[in-house]
């Protein structure tokens, strides 16, 4: 019923765009007069990962509900899930597994939407003709950012292929981690697939190994299921006067990464007008990569969905209290 309720509103929010004539919208600076401020939280910093929430914004699909958005950048899925149940911001992206963990310290976090229908982490370094297999990469040094969701599902993985962190060499890291592989200074990194593995790959400095400059396992492709990327919100708000208007924005997100993906070149050129200083062959590629991690059901998510997300932090003993799936759900 959840998923209906979701797919329901959205059809009716695209009819609704539609019929106002969105996308003419005047992007300039201005302020448009009578329009309401209002923020959305993103869970990391402006990359190609958050291509389709600025398009949104491009498009007009906010200041069609009559907002005028600001998109604020942070540090993590951990923090803006925090920030979302204190209260701070009524609503923002995460990862499937900050989103449970949240729900499990007491916030009652609610999903209004799933992006990536699987988790995007790799353990990922510079092509090697050694590193072929996960075999491979016993007694390699292992690169992990200390607070991270990745580190859980880093330890879901080594579960999930019965290994043990004694079996690498895993060290906490901070700042960019793609110096720290050019260096040496480690051999893998656990990140995100769109993000510094796509960097890497469009970078002409770092050598071609049998035609790719990474080497890269997919955590999802190796035993670790569940939800990536999502919206969230917290219950408070979503019983509030707000309640209706958040879901609206959730769904206008939604449309806009599917508007996105239909004309990925519009959408990039928009981002790029946004943000001219980012290069743009790993801008390309890093999307090329989110549109294969969003796949075809945009928005789309089930109780058995966030059942297996659920599974996956309570084998690892990481949840306090029993969770219901469906409690996750608006």
């Amino acid at each position: 019923m959840n998923m209906n309720r979701l797919l329901n509103s959205t059809i009716v929010l695209i009819v609704t765009l539609l019929g106002n004539g969105c996308g003419n919208e005047n992007n300039s600076d201005t302020p448009t007069p009578n329009l309401k401020e209002f923020e959305i939280l993103l869970d990391w910093q402006a990359e190609p990962t958050y291509l389709g929430v600025y398009y949104a914004k491009s498009l007009g699909l906010f200041s069609d509900l009559g907002l005028n958005v600001s998109i604020i950048q942070s540090w993590g899925a951990n923090q803006a899930v925090s920030s979302v149940a204190t209260g701070r911001y009524k609503i923002s992206t995460a990862s499937g597994g900050a989103t449970v963990l949240g729900h499990n310290k007491g916030a009652e976090i609610v999903s209004l939407g799933v992006l990536y229908p699987n988790i995007p982490s790799v353990i990922y370094g510079l092509a090697s003709e050694d590193i072929e297999t996960i075999e491979d990469l016993k007694g390699k040094k292992i690169g992990i950012y200390p607070n991270s969701i990745t580190v859980n599902e880093f330890d879901a993985f080594l579960k999930a292929n019965t290994l043990s962190r004694s079996d690498f060499d895993v060290v906490s890291i901070s700042g960019s981690d793609v110096p720290l592989l050019a260096s040496g200074q480690v051999d893998a990194v656990l990140n995100y697939w769109e993000m510094s593995p796509a960097a890497i790959e469009t970078n002409n400095d770092f050598k071609l190994i049998r035609g790719k400059r990474t080497f890269t396992f997919k955590l999802s492709e190796h035993g670790v299921g569940g939800y990536g990327l999502n919206i969230v919100t917290s219950r408070d708000v979503l019983n509030s006067d707000e309640g209706d208007l958040v879901k609206q924005v959730a769904e206008a997100i939604i449309e806009g990464y599917r508007r996105a993906s239909q004309d990925p070149q519009n959408a990039l050129e928009l981002f790029f007008n946004e943000f001219p200083e980012k290069d743009g062959d790993y801008v390309r590629e890093g999307f090329r990569r989110v549109v294969e991690l969003l796949g075809e059901n945009f928005g789309l998510q089930t109780v058995e969905g966030w059942q297996t997300t659920l599974d996956i932090y309570d084998q690892l003993g990481l949840l306090d209290v029993e969770i219901e799936a469906d409690s996750l759900l608006p």
